[in-house]
């Protein structure tokens, strides 16, 4: 019992969920590995087939970073009975499923928690405090909570070892905490302590781990990020619709400063929304001393000058991205000035870990979230409280009478750069939180003392750092290579290699190699000795970057080293030239999809553009084809095509209807085919991708961000729109018969076409462990069955999500089961 299993379920949660379970893992992970008790490894499952993130993180390499394994679950169940994967700690989090990751013993701790997130309960009775709330009302609020609890842990009936961590700030609710940043938490206590020449390299290696567009972006001219820093100040913000009053805010915060200002934000809103908001400032700005002001729209390369007296002066730049990947947000954080934005849970997190004076974009869900921090200001001084107060920001909901005024906003600007109480006060909430409230270090006391002794000498000489040759006869290849590679452990991997030469390109469960977990650990020095050792034996790159069952070595590097080419020519020597090549597949440069026409603008700031004439990408891949005999391609193109063109309609109709003719009379494929077809369509899509990626100038005109998501899997669309209801019923006997006939009749209809349903193992195991229904029960019960049959078809068809979807199959069981089970 080594390991630890972090489970999402994807049917209740989103990308920021994703995130969160990865973080989670990185920190757990870096603790234990640090402390020497980690000898298992930490993974990544996900319930509902896994096909929403999974699917992400292949198409954008999200939060690969982390290096962590994901598995899905009924593959990870599989290992479990194997003994392949062996558990000490479950953890199901941020959004719990219910019991779907297995639970092979009664010594396994299964720990449940909820992101910090209070929509599940009515919360609007709340109000905007829980501590200030009636009493009667925290009560109601607590018994729900409990209860919630409860049900999520009794899906687990082989272990009694069961907990729940809630997270969030709430201290009268016994909630441990929120997710920090710890690079972000050591780089702000090192700024607290005035080691200048240390804060600097840690700023300027923050800085190397974006990338080259964004470093050129904001340097300009500039060599180094101090030379930057002595005449201009960097604020980022990440939000959705609260762009304009942080605007505001920040013209008042920067009033006094004799310096240039760059202002980045990373958000959804469109150029011309973000354009009109500051256009709102620039009277403003030039009363200030500016002499130029700049619309920079990072994501087209297009930058806008919308006032310039010409004349020697202060420069300021809106920088605006609708989104940039994780790592540059807190690479953003970690060199940028004290005033922030954010929105969120996870931007929340990075703005306290880097020591922020925080303007936080508060949704109706995350009220109770704010008001928990802005609180801590109780007890301090009043002007502190008032300033915390004024900093939750509303979404903009475009209504100019419900905004805020701006010279209120602009005041608080004043305030928050002129009174150093409040950037006092501010900065002891958040190193208190930093100190008392790490959701991952409560995590870490969960799990250490479930984690047994380490008792393999081999295993306690790679971590001591006291590993011998004479050794080597007991060593257990490839776990306890790769266990030596994780501890950073150069002599023992060289002692292993000498006397294994093949252990170089060993494999575990889960195809990991050594050049994959060396990437995942960030141990580049380890890394660079296993690139020497591959050269020596001349081995071909595609064997050095072998996939796992998910992704190469390549996607795990660290956007430090996949940032840098001089950083990859010194570890990877004479292969630089093969990953730069798998890099850019990897993550392709972005490509402007039509030609923008160029914006004019006036003296008083009206902004006029003509729309592009639409073009379809379908156009110009269907040219590419006429060179190509690949029937393969020629097949996935069409059937792509067909759902990106269905997207695009009433747009494109001629070309839509020809599509759609030559998929359905020469490929003999309804129009429905793609959604009981979802792994064939995934592949279909991955090789239309490669295709363009391998033609540089079908890439530079159409890019792949048009390519079309598939669908979701059967069981997918069924978990979110009849078991989840049916999983939030409060008596458990109740839950199991509203489950029956929907697990029944679904295990029946798809027996012979279980990869059209999706996650058909788990319906199986539902039927025979969580209902105690055998294989045979169809043939012993026919008449209950037929008005199980009926029950689903009525339930079914009331689903306008499942309407896409063939259902045939269930419709087809009328007729009575026929039970052909292998």
């Amino acid at each position: 019992m080594s390991d630890i299993i972090v489970n999402i379920d994807e049917n209740q949660g989103g990308f920021g969920d994703i995130l969160f379970a990865s973080k989670l893992i990185d920190e757990i992970k870096k603790n234990l590995l640090k402390e020497g008790k980690l000898v298992g490894n930490v993974y990544l499952t996900s319930f509902g087939q896994n096909n929403t993130f999974l699917r992400a993180m292949r198409n954008s390499g999200i939060d690969l970073e982390f290096g962590f394994n994901f598995i899905p679950t009924g593959q990870l169940n599989k290992l479990i009975e194997s003994g392949d994967i062996n558990p000490a700690v479950i953890i199901e989090a941020p959004t719990p499923s219910f019991g779907t990751v297995k639970c092979p013993s009664d010594q396994v701790q299964i720990l449940s928690a909820r992101e910090y997130s209070y929509g599940p309960y009515e919360t609007v009775k709340l109000g905007n405090s829980y501590n200030h709330a009636e009493s009667g009302k925290k009560e109601e609020y607590e018994v729900a909570l409990t209860q919630d609890e409860k049900k999520r842990l009794s899906s687990y009936k082989t272990t009694e070892k069961k907990a729940v961590v809630r997270t969030g700030l709430i201290e009268e609710l016994n909630e441990q905490g929120i997710l920090l940043t710890s690079e972000l938490v050591d780089l702000a206590r090192l700024e607290q302590t005035g080691n200048q020449k240390k804060l600097t390299e840690q700023k300027e290696f923050f800085l190397q781990a974006l990338p080259k567009k964004i470093r050129h972006t904001i340097l300009q001219d500039q060599q180094n990020l101090s030379e930057y820093e002595e005449n201009t100040e960097l604020t980022f913000g990440y939000s959705h619709k609260s762009n304009r009053d942080f605007l505001h805010i920040h013209s008042g915060y920067i009033q006094s400063s004799e310096k240039n200002q760059d202002v980045f934000i990373a958000s959804g809103q469109n150029s011309e929304t973000l354009k009109e908001h500051l256009e709102e400032v620039i009277e403003t700005l030039k009363e200030q001393g500016f002499s130029k002001i700049v619309y920079v729209d990072y994501d087209n390369d297009q930058e806008e000058t919308l006032y310039d007296n010409e004349q020697p002066g202060k420069v300021y730049r809106l920088i605006h991205s609708k989104g940039i990947p994780h790592p540059q947000v807190v690479a953003l954080n970690a060199i940028s000035g004290p005033l922030t934005l954010a929105s969120g849970d996870q931007s929340f997190g990075e703005a306290i870990s880097s020591n922020k004076m925080l303007c936080y974009e508060t949704y109706p869900h995350k009220l109770l979230l704010y008001s928990s921090y802005k609180e801590r200001a109780e007890g301090l001084t009043e002007e502190t409280g008032h300033a915390l107060q004024q900093m939750s920001l509303l979404p903009d909901t475009g209504v100019k009478s419900q905004r805020r005024e701006a010279q209120s906003l602009h005041a608080l600007g004043v305030t928050l750069r002129t009174n150093p109480a409040i950037r006092q006060d501010i900065t002891g909430i958040n190193s208190s939180i930093a100190h008392n409230n790490s959701l991952a270090a409560h995590f870490i006391n969960h799990i250490k003392p479930e984690l047994p002794p380490i008792s393999n000498p081999v295993d306690l000489a790679i971590i001591e750092n006291r590993f011998e040759s004479d050794m080597l006869p007991s060593v257990q290849y490839p776990q306890q290579l790769f266990l030596a590679i994780r501890y950073g452990n150069e002599s023992a991997v060289k002692a292993m290699l000498k006397a294994n030469p093949d252990a170089l390109t060993a494999k575990d469960s889960l195809n990991n190699s050594a050049f994959i977990i060396a990437a995942q650990h960030n141990q580049y020095s380890m890394l660079k000795m296993l690139i020497t050792a591959a050269d020596k034996q001349d081995m071909e790159f595609s064997k050095i970057n072998s996939p796992n069952q998910q992704f190469t070595m390549c996607h795990y590097l660290s956007p430090i080293i996949q940032n840098n080419p001089g950083i990859i020519a010194d570890i990877f020597g004479s292969y630089q030239k093969d990953v730069a090549a798998r890099l850019a597949i990897i993550h392709p440069k972005p490509i402007q999809k039509a030609p923008v026409q160029p914006v004019s603008v006036s003296n008083v700031g009206m902004f006029a553009q003509k729309k592009p004439e639409p073009v379809s990408a379908w156009e110009e891949l269907e040219k590419s084809l006429q060179t190509f005999e690949d029937e393969t391609l020629v097949m996935s193109a069409l059937v792509v095509a067909r759902e990106y063109l269905k997207a695009q309609q009433p747009r494109f109709e001629s070309q839509y209807e020809l599509v759609c003719r030559d998929c359905e009379n020469d490929l003999e494929l309804p129009a429905n085919w793609v959604y009981s077809h979802v792994e064939e369509f995934q592949q279909m899509i991955g090789t239309v991708r490669e295709h363009i990626e391998k033609t540089p100038e079908l890439r530079q005109a159409i890019g792949t961000d048009w390519l079309p998501e598939p669908p979701p899997f059967l069981s997918e669309r069924i978990s979110e729109t009849i078991f989840n209801d049916i999983l939030q019923m409060e008596e458990e006997e109740e839950m199991k018969q509203a489950l029956k006939p929907y697990a029944i009749v679904l295990r029946e209809a798809f027996k012979d076409h279980p990869e059209e349903y999706g996650s058909y193992d788990e319906i199986v195991d539902m039927c025979e462990q969580e209902l105690n229904v055998e294989k045979d029960w169809v043939t012993q019960h026919k008449s209950e069955f037929q008005e199980m049959v009926k029950i689903v078809q009525e339930g079914l068809a009331s689903k306008q999500k499942l309407t896409p979807y063939n259902l045939d199959r269930v419709d087809q069981l009328q007729s009575g089961p026929q039970v052909t089970y292998d």
